[in-house]
């Protein structure tokens, strides 16, 4: 049986389980220009909770970071340490996505600063 999520279907459940893989770069074995960082960081760095790198009210709800809005629309769900936006955008992110940001800064420094 899959997790209930308020708000979520069945198949979007199962689809957002795993958002901060799909949402990850596909390590390569080579320096991108970005610099190289393994999958084991990427891993960790995913782990760090989204809710201490920002706030959220009672129901686990925030403004969206990726639009201009008066009404909160990105929605945390602590299963699986991912926020989705039910608003203007819809899109889902990882606690890496959330972290460049919050911070406008590159992939790799956001890994490092998560992992550090």
């Amino acid at each position: 049986m899959m997790a209930v999520i308020p708000g979520f279907k069945e198949w979007q459940v199962a689809q957002l389980k795993d958002v901060s893989k799909s949402l990850m770069p596909r390590p390569t074995g080579k320096n991108n220009g970005n610099g190289w960082v393994e999958p084991e960081l990427i891993e960790t760095a995913n782990q760090v909770p989204i809710h201490t790198l920002m706030e959220f009210d009672k129901g686990d709800k925030a403004l969206c970071l990726w639009h201009d809005e008066d009404t909160p629309s990105l929605s945390y769900n602590r299963e699986g340490n991912f926020v989705k936006c039910f608003g203007q955008c819809g899109e889902a992110h990882s606690a890496i996505d959330v972290y460049q940001k919050i911070n406008n800064c590159d992939f790799v420094t956001a890994v490092k600063a998560l992992t550090s």
